[in-house]
């Protein structure tokens, strides 16, 4: 059985690198709805957001539904992120196990104030304006099996640019495999499928994304390992690795160091790169994490989370 799933794994991993010259979009820039690229949590951010096969916490919500079914305790979670050129972005969500399954809610929100405004070809500003993007989740994740979790979301999406204004729906599926190899699972995902959002006559595609990745914890669960592939329908073929460990003490506390790395940040410098680190006592967490983008500015994420 070990074999069979390395073997799986390793052979998907060869077909994606073998296929990616396939991949190479020429699409790049024409999505709408960016903000649902930027990613939350402290802990799969500073992995590189190399997170799919790992999804073991409330920021499944995002990166993984699937990952929902493996939830067993009510969690919540705060993300504030101070992203780069003055952008603000905050993300809060909560999941509760039931005898039904696990339901849980997210709300992303991203902001931008005080844009000069400009009608013409114009030295001076006319005045500001306000640049606003918002997006709730409903998601549900259940175990079909005692090895297989899926999951899904509904996402209402809504964004004001001054006196303009886009809404829309979005869904998310995945599902997350234990292998049968101790510590290893799998994940996939489809994020953001859905028609086009529009701002008054013009629409665009929303970022759709196609993901594969796998998890590996050893050590006795003090060393998690990540890797992702991943097909956006505006980029090239994506792939990260990403690690994580953790240092335990006492009773239920930890220390996690991590970093992550991935392609397709084309912003120069170290963009790309993640690296944060953790620490939780009992039911609480927090979570940090630095990522560059080069010329634009680093992105800083802290997140408070609680699993009671």
């Amino acid at each position: 059985m070990r074999k069979k799933w390395v073997m799986v794994i390793l052979m998907l991993l060869v077909i994606s690198l073998i296929s990616a010259p396939a991949f190479a979009s020429s699409k790049v820039g024409t999505t709408g709805a960016q903000f649902l690229k930027v990613g939350i949590g402290g802990r799969a951010t500073a992995m590189g957001g190399v997170y799919t096969g790992v999804a073991d916490d409330i920021s499944a919500l995002y990166w993984n539904p699937g990952g929902l079914g493996g939830l067993e305790q009510t969690e919540v979670i705060y993300t504030y992120n101070k992203w780069f050129q003055d952008i603000t972005h905050h993300f809060v969500g909560g999941a509760v196990p039931t005898q039904f399954g696990v339901f849980g809610l997210g709300i992303t929100m991203l902001g931008m104030d005080d844009l000069e405004k400009r009608t013409g070809d114009s030295i001076t500003a006319e005045g500001t304006f306000k640049a606003q993007d918002m997006a709730v989740a409903f998601a549900y994740g259940t175990s079909l099996t005692e090895t297989l979790m899926v999951g899904g979301s509904l996402k209402m999406l809504s964004s004001k640019i001054d006196d303009e204004s886009a809404s829309g729906l979005a869904v998310d599926l995945g599902a997350l495999m234990k292998t049968g190899v101790q510590g290893l699972n799998v994940g996939f995902a489809v994020t953001n499928l859905g028609g086009e959002y529009k701002f008054i006559d013009e629409g665009d595609p929303l970022p759709m994304m196609i993901k594969l990745g796998a998890g590996y914890k050893v050590l006795n669960d003090t060393l998690t390992l990540a890797a992702d592939v991943i097909y956006p329908n505006d980029n090239d073929l994506i792939f990260g690795g990403g690690v994580e460990y953790a240092l335990k003490f006492g009773n239920g506390g930890a220390l996690a160091l991590r970093t992550g790395y991935k392609t397709g940040v084309d912003s120069g410098g170290l963009s790309g790169l993640g690296a944060g680190i953790g620490i939780s006592y009992q039911m609480f967490g927090f979570d940090f994490a630095w990522t560059p983008y080069g010329d634009l500015g680093d992105a800083i994420r802290g997140s408070l989370s609680l699993k009671f």
